[in-house]
C-alpha cells in the first residue's frame, strides 16, 4: 500500500509540474541512482527544484528501489532470499552557478522487506546525509550526480539487523556509500 501511495504522488507531480513555469530554468529531474539513498542496486528517482536564486537553490526528491540481499541478516544468519525496497524522501541545498552545484542534503529512507519463505518480515527507517556534486544544466537535459550517502539506521520493526561489522559513531551503526546517478532535466518554453 505504501508503495502504490508514492507511485501515485511521483506520477501526479511528473504529471502536473515537469515543466517550470518560468520558461528560464528546468526545475524537474527523473534520474536512476546506483547505491546511494536506497542503498540499492538501483533506485528511480523525481527532483524538482522548489526555490531558486542565484547561487543557491533547494529541491526535493523521492524515489523507489531495491536493496541487495547479501547485506541483510535476521538473527545474524545471511539471507539470500530476501525483497526489499526503499523509499527514500530527501531536501537537498544546491550551491553554484550554471551547471555545477556542490551538494548538501538530509533525507529519511524507509524500507521494507519480506524474506522469500514468507516468514520474516522487516521494516527500517534510515536517516541518510548526502554531501557530493551534482551537474545540472539550467536548460534541461542529462543531469548527472555523485554523492557520499551514508546511512544511520532511525528505527528498526522486526528482526532485521544491520551487519556488526558495520563501523559506529556514538553505538549507532553508520552504513558508509557511495552513489552515482544518471537522468534527464526537464524544460518547456512559457506559451
Amino acid at each position: 500500500m505504501c508503495f502504490k501511495g508514492v507511485a501515485l504522488i511521483v506520477l501526479y507531480l511528473f504529471s502536473n509540474n515537469i515543466y517550470s513555469q518560468d520558461g528560464q530554468t528546468a526545475k524537474n529531474t527523473i534520474y536512476s541512482e546506483f547505491l546511494g539513498n536506497t542503498a540499492s542496486s538501483i533506485s528511480l528517482n523525481y527532483d524538482r527544484i522548489i526555490l531558486k536564486k542565484e547561487r543557491i537553490a533547494l529541491s526535493i526528491s523521492v524515489g523507489v528501489g531495491t536493496v541487495p540481499s547479501n547485506i541483510i541478516k535476521f538473527n545474524n544468519v545471511p539471507r539470500n532470499n530476501y525483497l526489499i525496497y526503499g523509499i527514500p524522501v530527501s531536501a537537498n541545498l544546491l550551491f553554484g552557478k550554471k551547471n555545477n552545484h556542490i551538494e548538501i542534503g538530509v533525507g529519511a529512507t524507509f524500507q521494507q522487506g519480506l524474506y522469500a519463505a514468507g516468514a520474516e518480515y522487516s521494516r527500517t527507517l534510515f536517516g541518510v546525509i548526502l554531501l557530493g556534486y551534482r551537474y545540472q544544466k539550467e536548460a534541461g537535459g542529462f543531469f548527472w550526480k555523485v554523492g557520499f550517502t551514508p546511512f544511520i539506521p532511525i528505527k528498526e520493526y522486526g528482526e532485521l539487523t544491520i551487519d556488526e561489522s558495520a563501523p559506529k559513531i556514538n553505538g549507532l551503526p553508520i552504513v558508509p556509500l557511495v552513489g552515482i546517478a544518471f537522468g534527464y532535466t526537464f524544460i518547456k518554453k512559457t506559451k
